[in-house]
């Protein structure tokens, strides 16, 4: 399947359906990812932009410094950009992509677990604004979500269940028997985590099909995040409590609200 994915990829990469394609990463997946995918992909004609990590990061600033790169590499509207990061950078990769000369097409390559169930799916697209989260934005699917649990392999315990959240939150929208949040907790979070990546992701998928603008029934993705944003960004600029992570403040956000 992964295999699959990729000779895809290379596909249309190799296609003349671009006239040149962008990596974006940040230090963390320019250092532990990039390798893994260039050897995957097999990818040689590429132009490499990096930023910085993080949360603090997601925001108009280093969407300029993404546009400014682009701009001076000559990009033009039939460009591509491959996003190879965690929430964050899918995130900002999508929302730099969607604006860029009014939209040019990218492909999600997300490297993280809150990234391969949740945030890399479903176009949304957007930074944080005067420290709220997503506040601007877009929504614009991406050509392609790819999906290589191997990435996980370059996380430390903690980064790796930070996404847990997104998983248990999809659990608890599903009626299906073998999705629920009873069956969940009874595979083994390291190893089943290729059919895990793809069960739970489908979860949010089907519910974004019915529903892409979120007017109705697709705003129960927001289970846990009313609460769970508005800590998330409290502990980003307080110096009482410890800076959360995304997924530690949804499991606040999830526990609050129910």
């Amino acid at each position: 399947m992964k295999n699959d994915q990729y000779s895809l990829l290379k596909e249309k990469i190799n296609s003349n359906d671009f006239s040149s394609v962008f990596l974006l990463v940040d230090e963390n997946t320019d250092k532990y990812c990039l390798e893994i995918f260039i050897n995957k992909s097999e990818i040689n004609n590429y132009k490499k932009i990096v930023i910085k990590s993080g949360e603090e990061n997601k925001n108009i600033d280093t969407c300029i410094s993404i546009w400014k790169e682009l701009n001076s590499q000559k990009a033009d509207r039939k460009s591509l950009i491959i996003n190879l990061g965690g929430g964050v950078l899918t995130d900002i990769g999508g929302f730099v992509a969607s604006t860029y000369l009014r939209g040019i097409e990218f492909i999600n390559v997300p490297t993280t677990l809150l990234g391969m169930v949740d945030a890399a799916h479903g176009g949304k697209t957007g930074i944080d604004f005067k420290l709220l989260k997503n506040q601007i934005g877009v929504f614009n699917e991406p050509l392609e979500v790819l999906l290589d649990d191997e990435y996980l392999k370059t996380l430390s315990k903690e980064e790796f269940i930070n996404g847990y959240a997104e998983v248990v939150k999809h659990s608890l929208l599903t009626d299906k028997p073998d999705l629920t949040f009873n069956s969940l907790v009874k595979l083994d979070l390291f190893k089943d985590s290729d059919y895990i990546i793809n069960s739970y992701s489908s979860v949010k998928n089907e519910i974004v099909k019915s529903d892409k603008y979120e007017s109705s029934i697709r705003k129960v993705l927001n289970l846990g995040h009313t609460i769970g944003h508005a800590v998330e960004s409290y502990s980003h600029i307080s110096d009482k409590v410890v800076c959360l992570k995304h997924g530690q403040a949804i499991v606040i956000g999830l526990i609050t609200e129910l």
